[in-house]
């Protein structure tokens, strides 16, 4: 046995909760009668004008925000795919570039090295 589960073993050995006895039913009865008088009365749900009100305004505002921004984002986008500007460039130490731009006006320069080689081996 491993000193873990020797050390559970005598704790629950050591425990004297299982071997006393219940409370009477009576008992239990009258702690259970306690607990609920001293609890305060739950209020229901109350559901004014000014609640219904400040729910249908949200409501609606956020339709109309993603309204706006979907139409906005297909004026800008363009659907949102970049696409090569043109043939593979060749820069000016000899290697391929593709060059890259998307609707939003972001350029992307990929440099291909066709003599590039890991110094290590990848696991």
């Amino acid at each position: 046995m491993t000193p873990l589960n020797d050390l559970s073993v005598r704790l629950r050995d050591a425990d004297p909760v299982p071997r006393e006895p219940g409370l009477p039913s009576d008992a239990i009865a009258a702690m259970r009668q306690a607990i609920v008088a001293a609890t305060p009365a739950a209020p229901g749900p109350s559901l004014t004008f000014a609640n219904a009100f400040a729910m249908a305004a949200f409501a609606v505002l956020t339709i109309v925000l993603s309204m706006v921004g979907l139409r906005r984002a297909d004026t800008v986008g363009g659907g949102g795919k970049a696409s090569p500007s043109g043939p593979p460039a060749v820069g000016y130490d000899g290697r391929t570039q593709l060059l890259f731009s998307t609707p939003g006006g972001t350029r992307i320069i990929w440099t291909i090295d066709p003599g590039f080689q890991l110094k290590e081996a990848r696991q």
